[in-house]
């Protein structure tokens, strides 16, 4: 934790992104560099350790879609750390994909988000982090789109640290436990209705898809 607040702290670290020639500076030259680089192998490191208590503890009866990482690992020589990457790159481009279909579904919802996005952003540059407090309507559409496609309709899964009663069902401790959050985000009792204007103020978000 030492190591990060002083990475991030201002000033720090050179501004590589702006002055690009910095980053053929020896790393011998560069205590910055050699501490990134310090980080970064621990970092793997304990991700790496943290995916093979997993694979570990998985075994022959773990989750079919865990055995079929494993195996595709194995069969096309994949390090951790491309397992990694692969596994966050899927689940961003599933979100991507879902909302694009639910907009495409849904034209004038996407019409409005368009429309807020030009009025505040307009046509001469990208969006930022900073744009996003201004435009209500686009953090609604976002946010129905992770509730309604949530790109790990199980969670992610969870072990039981001791043994417990849950509804009458005994759940001994070191259980798997998966969260079903589709049916947790689809339930009538949370939500009357597919929107979040309770939460956000604003009523005129209706998708297509509602009658679900």
């Amino acid at each position: 934790m030492a190591t990060l607040n002083e990475l991030f702290s201002v000033g720090n670290v050179p501004p590589v992104n702006l002055i690009p020639i910095l980053a053929y500076i020896p790393e011998r030259l560069a205590a910055w560099k050699m501490k990134m680089s310090d980080l970064r192998q621990r970092t793997r490191a304990l991700f790496a350790s943290f995916y093979q208590t997993l694979r570990t503890r998985t075994g022959s009866e773990g989750p079919e879609m865990m055995q079929s990482v494993l195996v595709k690992q194995d069969q096309l020589n994949l390090s951790h750390e491309d397992i990694f990457l692969v596994e966050g790159a899927q689940s961003v481009g599933s979100i991507i994909e879902n909302g694009m279909i639910l907009l495409l579904a849904n034209p004038h919802v996407q019409k409005r988000a368009h429309e807020e996005l030009d009025q505040i952003v307009g046509t001469e540059r990208q969006p930022t982090l900073e744009d996003i407090a201004q435009m209500p309507y686009v953090r609604a559409v976002i946010d129905e789109i992770y509730r309604m496609r949530p790109s790990a309709p199980l969670g992610i899964p969870h072990a039981a640290s001791e043994d417990v009663m849950y509804k009458g069902y005994r759940i001994s401790k070191g259980s798997m436990i998966m969260h079903n959050h589709w049916a947790i985000y689809h339930s009538p009792d949370l939500f009357d209705e597919l929107i979040l204007s309770t939460l956000i103020g604003i009523s005129s978000l209706r998708w297509a898809s509602r009658a679900e």
